[in-house]
């Protein structure tokens, strides 16, 4: 059974290397590809909503920020709730780790946020958490830092 989660980990994450570079080649044209898959992060199955927050982290880096600011806006309050809520800690640290990946390439978007405070609430819970979603929250936190900063 180990082996076999194993596999299934480096596949995933194979995958959204793959994910990756495509909307770094594609840039705005894998959005509209991708967007609809995000959009089941309220599935039943924890595996269908890891992989649906996943998808939407892996493209952040790549598009044209314009292109990504109003999905990124409706994804915000369902991200966070479900760093605070989700059963599966697999989904928190996917959470996590795309409000990290937003906060480094979209700060604006997070600091013109109405949710930025349950954000920063959220981000704080999470240095409870499991150390995977800690570091994440951590990240996040530094990437808003420097942009406050700057």
């Amino acid at each position: 059974k180990q082996w076999y989660q194993r596999r299934v980990a480096i596949t995933a994450g194979a995958a959204g290397v793959c994910l990756m570079l495509i909307a770094q080649c594609c840039m705005d044209n894998v959005v509209p590809h991708v967007i609809p898959f995000a959009e089941h992060i309220g599935h039943a199955d924890w595996r269908f909503r890891d992989a649906a927050v996943m998808s939407f982290g892996c493209i952040v880096d790549g598009p044209d920020p314009k292109t990504l600011n109003q999905p990124t806006w409706n994804l915000i309050p369902h991200l966070v709730h479900m760093l605070k809520t989700d059963s599966s800690l697999a989904v928190r640290d996917t959470c996590a780790w795309t409000l990290g990946r937003i906060c480094e390439r979209l700060p604006q978007t997070i600091l013109q946020h109405p949710s930025v405070n349950d954000l920063v609430a959220a981000l704080l819970l999470s240095l409870e958490n499991d150390p995977r979603v800690a570091t994440n929250a951590c990240w996040a936190f530094s990437s808003l830092a420097e942009v406050s900063h700057s």
